[in-house]
């Protein structure tokens, strides 16, 4: 690696596996019955609601990624 980490960049960093972890959780708790996915669901949707998109910066503009 030939740049340095920001405080910026590793707080970043530590927030998206801190979610990351969360949704993971969710997903390992998926609902035995029927009657508790509607829950699951609404649950699973704030989850992946929180996620920001990645932005990688070209030369030519950039990349987003949802």
């Amino acid at each position: 690696m030939t740049k340095k980490f920001s405080f910026k960049n590793i707080k970043k960093l530590l927030k998206a596996n801190s979610l990351a972890n969360k949704i993971k959780h969710h997903y390992q708790n998926f609902p035995k019955t029927p009657d508790k996915f509607p829950e699951w669901v609404t649950k699973a949707e704030k989850l992946w609601n929180q996620k920001q998109p990645a932005i990688k910066k070209l030369s030519t503009g950039e990349i987003i990624y949802k």
